[in-house]
């Protein structure tokens, strides 16, 4: 005889892991997965927004998080919150300590009760020398579909982050990753998170210059389902998390880095597939 589920109970639990997290600012000690990542030696991250941004700039404390409109905002902020307590800040720490924290992140985001864990995918690949093109396609395939604009945003993103980890010299073998966390907007309150990441293992020619032979790489995508009536819901209590719009949680996250000083920038730009 099956025991009969006491639903009470049930949404008593619910709330009390969705109130320990928001009250919570320390770090989670367990996560559904962990990346592995921390054998990096550098990490790179462009945070990316799709859609249109319709939420109110002068939105503040629970309207934020009550009113559909204002849903790119809370999602931001939710993002921010996590991005804190795993003490994960690309745009003021150096890429050696982004590496170290870049789990941490990932298990922070995973632990976000608002987030619902939709798949993980993988693909990976080989290149020679700077050839991104075969890196973008695989992280575009991943994307899914997307339209022209936001595609060309997308390979944008790859090239800076790949430009910026074959620009500088580092030992004859190493590995470094770059990430995408983006939020896709599709309005009418919906919305989807997803960390795309790219783990780079790469090797300098014997004669110590900066070209690179054959090089490895794994893209991973981790995406999540935005529970926006849940949002409303809590909106009360969401109210005590900092305020973060789209734009300063992008900026929280980028990692700083000469936009001028990458070979060949605009070259794989204009290879940006066009949608028809």
């Amino acid at each position: 005889m099956s025991k009969k589920i006491n639903l009470k109970i049930v949404l008593m639990n619910i709330d009390n892991l969705i109130l320990n997290w928001i009250n919570n600012t320390q770090l989670t000690l367990n996560s559904h997965f962990l990346s592995n990542e921390n054998s990096s030696e550098t990490s790179i991250t462009n945070a990316l927004f799709l859609g249109e941004d319709t939420s109110d700039k002068n939105a503040t404390g629970e309207d934020i998080f009550s009113k559909p409109k204002n849903l790119p905002t809370a999602v931001a902020s939710l993002l921010n919150a996590a991005q804190k307590k795993a003490d994960f800040h690309p745009s003021t720490q150096t890429q050696e300590v982004c590496a170290e924290k870049f789990d941490d992140y990932l298990l922070e985001v995973d632990q976000i009760p608002f987030l619902y864990l939709n798949e993980i995918i993988e693909d990976g690949g080989k290149f020679y020398n700077k050839d991104y093109d075969v890196i973008i396609d695989s992280v575009l395939k991943l994307y899914g579909d997307v339209t022209a604009e936001d595609e060309v945003k997308i390979t944008e993103s790859i090239t800076e982050m790949a430009n910026s980890v074959f620009s500088v010299k580092k030992a004859e073998r190493y590995k470094s990753l770059f990430s995408q966390p983006l939020i896709d907007y599709k309005g009418n309150d919906k919305a989807d998170f997803s960390i795309v990441y790219t783990s780079l293992f790469m090797k300098h020619d014997k004669d110590g210059k900066s070209e690179l032979s054959e090089q490895s790489f794994i893209v991973k995508k981790i995406n999540y389902n935005v529970l926006s009536s849940l949002i409303h819901t809590y909106a009360k209590d969401l109210a005590k998390l900092t305020d973060t719009t789209v734009s300063e949680w992008i900026n929280n996250l980028d990692t700083p880095y000469d936009h001028n000083s990458f070979e060949n920038f605009g070259k794989y730009l204009l290879k940006a597939k066009t949608k028809v």
